[in-house]
């Protein structure tokens, strides 16, 4: 189900690649300068897990590429690692 609501995602021309991240706003439903954002320095516990795709080809057509380069990964991050 996960890997069809990307699909679905991807398909609807809703995901980009990008070389930065674009912080969106919730309330006012724009996207927000860098200078807009604030950042503090805080400490927690995170981890970065990657999960390898088992079946590349599947994927290539779910998310209808006609090309898809092995090894794929999916990787998440989180700040509660339990």
């Amino acid at each position: 189900d996960t890997i069809r609501s990307l699909a679905s995602i991807q398909q609807n021309g809703f995901l980009q690649e990008g070389a930065k991240p674009v912080h969106w706003c919730l309330d006012c439903g724009s996207a927000l300068a860098d200078a807009e954002v604030e950042y503090e320095d805080k400490k927690s516990p995170a981890i970065d897990v990657g999960f390898s795709v088992s079946d590349t080809k599947a994927l290539a057509s779910a998310l209808g590429f006609t090309h898809i380069y092995d090894p794929v990964f999916a990787v998440i991050w989180t700040t509660t690692p339990w």
